[in-house]
């Protein structure tokens, strides 16, 4: 393994620890707060810009390691990279906190989605607002691979943005 590999895994890792570690303590941050089933618009917001700023320092930081140079392609891989590892992080702190600190907490975010579909749809039986919950219980372990993808793409579109602004090659003479 060449160093550029090492430093682009190293800082993958080191970023993605960061980027999922600032999402465990925001989402513990709302859990204190009473604020973790009211997932409004700017909660999302938050979230999503403290990941792209992670992953845009990492690769600005991989492309000061690297004498000033970074190709798109290491750009996309950084991306990824530091996505995957937030990734992993936020499922296995998801579980954590469905099964240990919040053992309640598909039945209350079920009961919140409830309220709000309500809300929404004034018109909808209690019939249909079982029926609902139930589908939702049967594909809640849909979360999980949602979490991955979501950040996989998240950490693909800004590397490759962040790579079109700051890749430079060496000159060539």
């Amino acid at each position: 393994m060449n160093t550029q590999t090492q430093i682009r895994k190293q800082i993958s890792i080191n970023y993605g620890l960061i980027s999922g570690g600032i999402g465990v303590v925001f989402s513990l941050m709302l859990y204190f707060m009473d604020a973790l089933y009211n997932q409004d618009s700017a909660t999302q917001w938050i979230t999503t810009l403290i990941s792209v700023t992670i992953i845009v320092l990492g690769i600005v930081a991989y492309k000061k390691s690297n004498d000033g140079l970074i190709s798109l392609n290491e750009s996309i891989k950084l991306g990824l990279g530091i996505s995957l590892v937030s990734a992993l992080i936020t499922c296995a702190y998801m579980i954590l906190l469905a099964n240990v600190i919040e053992p309640d907490f598909y039945n209350n975010l079920f009961e919140s989605g409830k309220a709000a579909a309500l809300e929404q749809n004034p018109k909808m039986t209690s019939e249909q607002l079982d029926q609902m919950v139930e589908m939702q219980k049967k594909f809640s372990w849909v979360a999980y691979p949602a979490i991955l993808i979501v950040n996989l793409f998240i950490g693909l579109v800004v590397g490759l943005v962040t790579g079109l602004i700051v890749k430079k090659s060496k000159p060539e003479y």
